[in-house]
């Protein structure tokens, strides 16, 4: 099983840096906006300790197939560096292992907590009320601060169960705090959902251990 304590200690540590952070300069209103957020600087994931799992050995893990791809031929954005559905994982090809893994845990999330299903719920009752007209659709879409809430929930929780688990770990991400920043996540936003970012992230790794994957520290 999990190390429980571990597990919060990297929340506690995420919490701490987000508070370091001035996010009112870096809210944003869309997920590409977010990935270049992300390139910004803002300090780096940091960990402690070797990295004791590897990509190949996660992805037949997950629980739906996981595919490399290049950069910009992504099922999202052109610079996104992942997607996800109830189907499948699509992971960008950097040349990064410990990236490409933090972005495989944040699609895994995505996936464990069926988050593809809960956006196509609301996407279907909106173009149901507007009788498909997709463009009234996806301005309302784009308007709707039900879904922009429920957009951040999942990315929240996404990104912080992948901190989470490149520290558990030790996969030393290059991927930066800028991410949770540019959807104005605070440290206020991780200490209410703790629970939920401990749930997910010890699901994930029950997995794993169980797998026998890990390689000793």
């Amino acid at each position: 099983m999990g190390d429980t304590k571990k597990v919060q200690k990297s929340i506690d540590r995420l919490e701490r840096q987000l508070a370091r952070a001035n996010h009112a300069e870096w809210m944003c209103n869309s997920e590409h906006e977010a990935e270049q957020r992300n390139d910004l600087d803002i300090a780096s994931y940091s960990f402690v300790g070797e990295q004791r799992v590897h990509f190949n050995d996660l992805a037949k893990l997950a629980p739906v197939p996981v595919t490399l791809r290049k950069l910009g031929e992504l099922h999202a954005p052109p610079t996104a560096t992942g997607s996800s559905n109830n189907k499948m994982i699509e992971v960008a090809i950097t040349g990064n292992e410990a990236e490409e893994i933090s972005v495989l845990f944040h699609e895994w999330t995505h996936v464990e907590l069926r988050h593809y299903n809960d956006n196509k719920k609301f996407v279907d009752m909106v173009s149901d009320h507007y009788g498909g007209m997709s463009m009234i659709v996806e301005l309302v879409l784009a308007t709707s601060q039900e879904f922009d809430t429920l957009r951040r929930g999942h990315e929240l929780l996404a990104e912080s169960t992948s901190y989470v688990l490149c520290d558990y770990f030790g996969i030393a991400s290059p991927r930066k705090y800028g991410y949770l920043a540019g959807y104005g996540i605070s440290d206020a936003n991780i200490k209410d959902f703790a629970g939920d970012i401990s749930d997910a992230a010890l699901k994930i790794i029950n997995k794993i251990e169980a797998a026998h994957l890990v390689q000793a520290a």
